[in-house]
């Protein structure tokens, strides 16, 4: 990826995963001694590196269990300064409209400057970023003892606090003035203090709020219960909103075996929401006094996973037949419809990542291997992007290695950018739809991107969080140069010895990756 790293202390992460076993992985920097690795959550693996000295050397990761070695190339070297963090990014969507836009161009090439592994798989949970901290959710598909909600500086990567909950998490965090918000499994809206991780309140949904200090959560507990399989988005859109008031009142939707994955949206004081499957349809309530505005209900409101976005008075919704409608916010009278896709059916979870709209065109990403960019105003098609086949299985009733886009893409200016299910991250130009550029993460990325100032955040499948920033120079990455064996006790290796007086590496190795046998992986 052209990452520089840095002279100063580190570690590695490699993302490796075999049936229910140990992988046995282990790295060497050129033909040193290899250093093993200790298993971090998720599919991750992770070390300290020695000090190293200045310019190009070679990282060789293998995975004994599975007989698989790989080798890239990086340099040690002196990296730009950090950037500042810029406007926050609260919430899935960077905001209650759930619009995913900011208005410059954060422009490539951007480079690597910090990866963390946060002890669990991520799934659908879109990172936050409030006042130079990253907040993300963990989930454990293991033992269950090691998911909960994480805080990480922006300008480090470095793990603030970690709070682990009695139930998983599996949607993404939304935070409120110095409340982080996220919702367990069984429905329970959980109040963390954002500096600390400090339980502020617990309140499961039709229930009142038990309080454990002061905060500034009020009301979020109305958000309905998760699939127990997915559950993406935040606690609601309510949170980061202008006014700190709640949605008052309640959908009127009973309890089903099926609820809704989306996020409520805000915009112009309304509050728009799906509270399940097939029952109900789409709501519109005011939202300061809770009164039913109108409510959408037919065919085109099954399955509903990804959040409204509200843009210009119109509310954009995409169902999981891969279609995608248009609604007045203000009557709910449909404006205009499309289907993305004649295999789109009933089951088919089709969508599941938040649309973004800017400057009239609204981006949907799909299951069904396409990015797909809509005329805001007609719903004509302007163009597609094709992602690229994925290790996991993250499309219903389709078998491996299929392309997809699972999580939301953010537009920055005249640039979309996206990451799909293959682990590829890539700029487009918003109006044509052309790769302007893009990097493999070797993982799958099934949450949606966060963006502050120049900064870039990717929370990927493996259970790492990693953060880009824009550079003046992208990096060259120096070929892998491999070890030359010349006696059964040791090798040589072009490039003299690579532990210097100079410090270390900080650098990510998603190199290796394995699907279960016999169980396939299911995100």
């Amino acid at each position: 990826m052209g990452q520089c790293v840095p002279k100063a202390g580190g570690s590695v992460i490699v993302a490796a995963e075999y049936d229910a076993g140990d992988p046995a992985v282990t790295v060497r920097i050129d033909c040193a001694t290899p250093i093993a690795l200790r298993y971090a959550g998720g599919w991750n693996w992770q070390a300290q590196l020695p000090p190293m000295a200045p310019g190009p050397h070679t990282l060789t990761i293998a995975a004994r269990a599975v007989r698989t070695t790989r080798s890239a190339g990086f340099e040690v070297c002196d990296a730009e300064a950090a950037p500042l963090s810029g406007l926050d990014w609260p919430q899935v969507g960077g905001a209650p409209d759930h619009a995913g836009v900011r208005g410059y161009e954060l422009a490539p090439p951007l480079v690597p400057r910090w990866a963390t592994a946060i002890g669990g798989h991520v799934l659908q949970a879109a990172p936050a970023i409030v006042g130079g901290s990253v907040y993300v959710t963990a989930t454990d598909q293991g033992d269950g003892n090691t998911g909960g909600v994480v805080a990480l500086d922006l300008a480090t990567g470095a793990i603030k606090w970690r709070t682990t909950t009695r139930l998983q998490i599996r949607g993404g965090p939304a935070v409120s003035g110095t409340t982080v918000a996220a919702v367990q499994l069984d429905g329970t809206v959980l109040g963390l203090d954002a500096e600390t991780g400090a339980e502020r309140l617990a309140q499961r949904a039709g229930e009142r709020a038990v309080r454990r200090g002061r905060g500034d959560l009020r009301g979020a507990g109305r958000r309905r219960r998760g699939h127990p399989r997915r559950q993406p988005g935040p606690p609601g859109g309510a949170l980061g909103a202008r006014r700190r008031d709640a949605v008052v009142g309640r959908s009127g939707i009973g309890r089903g075996d099926s609820q809704a994955l989306s996020a409520i949206a805000i915009g112009d004081n309304v509050a728009l929401g799906a509270f399940h499957r097939t029952l109900g349809g789409v709501g519109a309530w005011d939202r300061t006094t809770g009164a039913e505005l109108w409510r959408f209900q037919g065919e085109l409101t099954t399955a509903i996973n990804a959040s409204p976005v509200v843009a210009d008075g119109v509310v954009y919704i995409v169902n999981g037949v891969d279609e995608v409608f248009a609604l007045d916010l203000a009557t709910g009278t449909k404006r205009w419809q499309i289907k993305l896709d004649p295999g789109g059916g009933e089951w088919g979870n089709a969508t599941v990542g938040t649309p973004a709209i800017a400057k009239g065109v609204l981006v949907v990403p799909t299951l069904y291997r396409d990015l797909v960019a809509l005329d805001a105003t007609t719903g004509f098609e302007l163009w597609r992007h094709a992602g690229t086949p994925s290790p996991v299985r993250s499309t219903h009733y389709r078998g491996g290695h299929e392309a997809g886009f699972e999580a939301s893409p953010v537009i920055t200016g005249d640039l979309v950018w996206a990451a799909d299910t293959g682990g590829q991250l890539t700029a487009l130009d918003l109006h044509t739809g052309a790769a302007l550029w893009k990097t493999q993460l070797g993982t799958p990325v099934l949450a949606g991107l966060a963006v502050s100032g120049n900064w870039l955040v990717v929370a990927s499948y493996d259970g790492a969080v990693r953060a880009f920033a824009t550079t003046s120079a992208e990096p060259s990455a120096p070929e892998a140069i491999a070890c030359q064996v010349i006696s059964a006790g040791g090798c040589c290796e072009a490039g003299g010895d690579p532990m210097g007086p100079l410090a270390g590496l900080c650098v990510v190795g998603v190199v290796v990756r394995r699907r279960r046998k016999g169980r396939p992986i299911r995100a």
